[in-house]
């Protein structure tokens, strides 16, 4: 590039802080470290796919970019010992395609809560945070047999690394989560009795690097058989037996599963260094609708046949609930 047809801007990463050189020509980006790639600007996002080190975004602050995962740790050291962070959390197939009631009950999310930060990323999205963030995890990751074993076990490492709120696509949002931001390091719900079904994934909450998290990915280490159905390799029987092991009698499975994990994540990203104050939510709080009783049925199939529910209808059926899903089994 010649000095006519780039601009440099100030970047801060979180090895590096320095220059970086937009071509004002095509899209050639370079940092002062030598490093080169292909840039887009929009909106204040710098997105960047470096030649050699893979892609990143940078957000613009105060005329200055920042690295979006060093931004995302800054925010966390202000919450990670206060509330749950302001983010609702959702995947799905496409960022640009999904089903029209999915559309309608995400946008739930932002009405009732203006100022959250919404995120939602598609499988690729997925399968590149656990390459750059996890990538110990990305072999085992990748042999998983379709992709809603994929989906599941993502929602556990976005909520250990960065906190928020993680809600399936079928779940409408009934009013402000401000609340439950502060019931719990982890925010769970309870689904009926089924021993093993009782505590779903469909919708979860929690601060960052909560060591709980890490005890889950432990138990998903340790199943064999990955082709058996999702709910028993990364889903809710995965869920239910880590709550049990949590709370225990004998701690020394429990430490040493925390510890097997720990070792192999980076400094940065080590747990609190404190025990998990795990809520569990009863059904009315997160799950009103349960898809195993006969009557909840009825209602269910109902909203998915595309007769929705009234607010009235919301407020008498489901008067103490946060949100609710409707179990459309899309997977």
């Amino acid at each position: 590039m010649s000095a006519q047809q780039f601009r440099t801007v100030l970047a801060v990463h979180p090895h590096w802080k320095g220059s970086l050189k937009l071509s004002s020509v095509d899209d050639q980006i370079e940092h002062e470290g030598g490093g080169r790639g292909i840039y887009s600007l929009s909106s204040g996002k710098l997105l960047v796919n470096w030649n050699e080190y893979g892609q990143e975004t940078f957000v613009e602050v105060g005329g200055i970019f920042v690295n979006e995962t060093l931004l995302r740790d800054a925010y966390q050291k202000l919450t990670q010992d206060g509330e749950i962070p302001a983010t609702i959390f959702q995947t799905w197939k496409s960022k640009v395609s999904f089903p029209d009631n999915f559309k309608m009950w995400r946008a739930t999310f932002s009405q009732l809560n203006p100022s959250f930060e919404t995120v939602l990323w598609d499988d690729d999205d997925n399968r590149q945070f656990i390459k750059s963030e996890f990538p110990w995890f990305y072999e085992f990751y990748m042999r998983y047999p379709g992709e809603i074993y994929r989906a599941d076990v993502v929602r556990y490492f976005f909520l250990y690394r960065y906190g928020g709120i993680y809600a399936d696509l079928d779940v409408e949002c009934l009013r402000s989560l401000d609340g439950l931001r502060r019931e719990g390091d982890v925010i769970l719900g309870q689904m009926g009795t089924d021993p093993d079904h009782s505590i779903p994934n469909a919708i979860m909450a929690s601060k960052p690097k909560e060591e709980f998290w890490l005890l889950v990915i432990w138990i998903i280490l340790q199943i064999k058989d990955i082709q058996r159905s999702p709910e028993y390799v990364t889903g809710p029987v995965i869920l239910k037996s880590a709550i049990d092991l949590y709370h225990a009698k004998d701690k020394i499975i429990l430490e040493n599963a925390i510890s097997t994990i720990g070792e192999m994540l980076p400094l940065n990203v080590k747990p609190q260094p404190r025990r998990s104050n795990v809520s569990i939510l009863p059904s009315k709080s997160l799950y009103p609708l349960d898809w195993t009783d006969p009557v909840h049925q009825i209602i269910r199939m109902r909203v998915l046949s595309g007769s929705y529910l009234s607010t009235h209808e919301k407020n008498e059926l489901f008067p103490d609930a946060w949100m609710t899903t409707y179990w459309s089994h899309s997977w």
